[in-house]
């Protein structure tokens, strides 16, 4: 652990966790918060809009104009303006009043670290969302990220995306560090197997062949020690 965060890491992938600013980080592209009109919610991605400048405004107003409003849970890819990023991309929050705040947050990274491959990109940077709404705690975001993250690299034996970093602040580093621990503890203990129940044990893995079927000559077989 530094002063900054913490680094875990994952085979030859790299998740971290900071107190650095999120529109400071040296990565192929940004992930910020918006609404269904891409319109920027919480003070990181407001940072990002302001050291951006004009340009990013101007692709998420021109996205909007041919593409209409987008539905929570996906991820919107722009350029990042000023910034030295490939690109900026947009999480689709669900409303405040919703139930399915965490539903959407999951669906919206996973979409976002799709687009980092997809692209061959190696590094994406995204901020904690914990307080962007009511319903979204520090340890329901944790949580979420963490079980998004791990599956995606666990999904993939070969990834260009191998470095994650979420910078929850000074505030939120703690608390994301805690629930980090305990979900990589949950997700150990369900990891270990289970033996099989006794109808298991007959049936997985299991082929029944007749007399007739094991004796019975295969002229394909026979022709290849010809």
């Amino acid at each position: 652990m530094t002063e900054q965060g913490v680094q875990f890491l994952y085979g030859d992938r790299q998740l971290s966790l900071t107190a650095q600013a999120l529109v400071d980080s040296e990565v192929d592209a940004l992930v910020i918060p918006v609404d269904t009109g891409l319109q920027v919610i919480g003070a990181d991605g407001s940072a990002v809009h302001a050291r951006a400048g004009s340009g990013l405004s101007d692709d998420c107003r021109r996205l909007i104009r041919e593409y209409g409003e987008y539905e929570p849970g996906m991820a919107v890819q722009s350029g990042a303006g000023a910034l030295p990023q490939r690109a900026v991309l947009h999480v689709v929050m669900a409303d405040a009043d919703t139930d399915h705040a965490r539903e959407a947050l999951g669906a919206s990274v996973a979409m976002a670290m799709q687009l980092c491959e997809l692209n061959g990109w190696r590094s994406l940077a995204m901020p904690g969302f914990h307080g962007l709404l009511p319903s979204l705690s520090v340890d329901d975001c944790a949580a979420v990220l963490f079980h998004v993250i791990t599956h995606f690299w666990d999904a993939r034996f070969d990834t260009s995306l191998v470095s994650v970093s979420l910078h929850p602040g000074e505030d939120g580093l703690p608390g994301y560090l805690a629930a980090f621990r305990l979900a990589g503890s949950d997700a150990a203990e369900g990891d270990t197997p289970q033996p099989p129940a006794d109808d298991e044990r007959q049936t997985v893995g299991h082929l029944s062949l007749d007399e007739a079927e094991v004796s019975a000559p295969d002229a394909d077989i026979d022709d290849w020690f010809r």
